[in-house]
């Protein structure tokens, strides 16, 4: 078989099988069929994306990653990353009803002011979209020493700009906080809540590439289209390692960087799972893999926005400085 980086070529190539769209895709020595459905342009200098004069559609090019050479990665779609997966505009200021007005105070903590304003539009209603209202703080100064955090869905929390003049919340805490202002629903870390049922399966095949929208798994069983699950990455201590990102001299730990991406099946075929939204990122087997498990968002806020206002910290000149908000 030729080595396709060292030809050139441009080549988009449909396979049907049982009803699916395959794109073949070249890994170095070998051609593996991956259901990547948008062009793929194999010509040796190919800009990684670029626009089909003829159809003005994204041709993408792939790539391998550093020291690798693989050439089975191509760049991500992130369209499905916007307000309600993207190609939606988010409502007008004017559509969503300001709720609560808070006043800027000279002095003093408005943490308990500005929690107690967010829990008064928690206990409204929702409208047709999911909100509530909004928390108008007007422009000046809010200083808080804990956290706000929002827990509720529909609720939105504004100010009157972004500049001096505007809407600026200072966090005053000299102790180490990571948070000043967030919405947390349930759930914890980086690791989606599984289903009661969650059909757990191990990812088999050696190497997920990136823009990869299919996995191999152990066993389908169990599994649905439309059903949501979360490809769970499970880094090892050779991930840490030279060999990989080689950050273990940091005193990184492994279990500190597994991640769920979230996503909707939308066919299956044996045990491969295809599913809406490409991968961002790789999963490798001798790097620790990953499972895939059916998830439960029931407890995911929804609606929730933070918007035209101003976050400050406490400067200090020592950037190792952690007694503080950041």
């Amino acid at each position: 078989m030729q080595n396709f980086k060292n030809t050139t070529m441009f080549w988009t190539v449909i396979i049907v099988a049982a009803g699916l769209s395959l794109t073949s895709i070249a890994t170095g020595n070998s051609v593996t069929s991956t259901p990547i459905e948008r062009p793929v342009n194999y010509s040796k200098k190919a800009p990684l994306a670029s626009i089909d004069k003829t159809t003005g559609k994204l041709t993408y090019a792939p790539y391998a990653n550093y020291k690798r050479d693989e050439l089975v990665n191509i760049l991500p779609d992130f369209s499905h990353a916007g307000y309600m997966g993207g190609g939606v505009a988010l409502p007008s200021y004017s559509s969503i009803p300001i709720k609560v007005s808070l006043n800027a105070q000279d002095t003093g903590d408005d943490y308990a002011r500005i929690k107690s304003a967010i829990d008064e539009i928690a206990r409204l209603p929702k409208d047709a979209r999911g909100i509530r209202g909004a928390v108008h703080l007007k422009a000046g100064r809010y200083r808080i020493s804990q956290p706000i955090i929002i827990r509720h869905s529909g609720i939105i929390v504004r100010g009157d700009g972004q500049g001096k003049n505007g809407t600026i919340i200072e966090a005053t805490s000299t102790e180490h906080k990571t948070v000043v202002i967030s919405a947390e629903g349930e759930g914890k870390g980086r690791k989606t809540l599984p289903a009661p049922k969650d059909y757990r399966t191990s990812i088999t095949q050696p190497l997920v590439p990136v823009g990869a929208t299919s996995i191999k798994v152990a066993s389908s069983r169990g599994y649905e289209v439309g059903d949501k699950i979360a490809i769970f990455k499970t880094p090892n201590e050779e991930w840490l390692g030279r060999e990989g990102i080689n950050t273990a001299r940091f005193g990184w730990k492994p279990s500190r960087y597994e991640v769920s991406f979230d996503r909707i099946i939308t066919a299956i075929h044996d045990n491969t799972l295809f599913f809406d939204v490409p991968t961002v990122d790789t999963i490798e087997a001798q790097y620790g893999g990953g499972e895939i498990y059916k998830t439960d968002p029931s407890g995911r806020l929804q609606q929730v926005g933070i918007e035209n206002l101003r976050i400050e910290t406490q400067y200090s000149k020592n950037v190792k400085n952690e007694d503080r908000a950041f």
